[in-house]
């Protein structure tokens, strides 16, 4: 990755985490795509410097679930260092490239306001296919990041 807005973003980030200074820092997972005839899917979790963290997932025709919970200053900091480890792995928007009907997934940093998304193959099987490999590390905060996603919704949150 050449992009140095994403560099610069990823730098920050991870300087944030060394600190342990998490405020003004929000993390967003998304993930959307998927065949027309298997049901979209549109997913949302973004957990926050502050310690809270949102979902709000739509699949195929169903209605929007939405769910948010607040987390532990020590779980916050270590999905983030997960996030921090193998971030530039993904790439920027500018060198994203995937089939069509890939559901692909972005990871979002924000800091103090500035963003910088990267994105990604979600389905690891399609990652190997299409030559789209991603550090073990970011892919263990994926799994993470889908894992508190269907815990939150099922708990209904809030």
């Amino acid at each position: 990755m050449n992009n140095s807005l994403e560099s610069e973003a990823i730098q920050k980030f991870r300087e944030r985490l060394n600190q342990r200074n998490l405020a003004g820092i929000n993390v967003t997972y998304r993930v959307s795509g998927g065949m027309p005839a298997e049901g979209r899917i549109e997913e949302e979790f973004s957990v926050s410097g502050n310690n809270l963290a949102t979902v709000r997932s739509v699949t195929g025709t169903n209605p929007p679930q939405e769910a948010s919970a607040e987390f532990t200053p020590a779980e916050v900091q270590s999905l983030l260092a997960q996030v921090g480890q193998g971030i530039d792995s993904l790439v920027p928007r500018s060198e994203a490239r995937f089939l069509p009907d890939s559901v692909v997934g972005s990871i979002t940093l924000e800091i103090d306001g500035e963003q910088a998304t990267f994105y990604f193959l979600v389905d690891e099987e399609d990652r190997l296919s299409q030559n789209k490999p991603i550090a073990p590390a970011i892919a263990q905060a994926i799994d993470t990041f889908s894992n508190l996603s269907q815990q939150l919704l099922q708990q209904g949150g809030n």
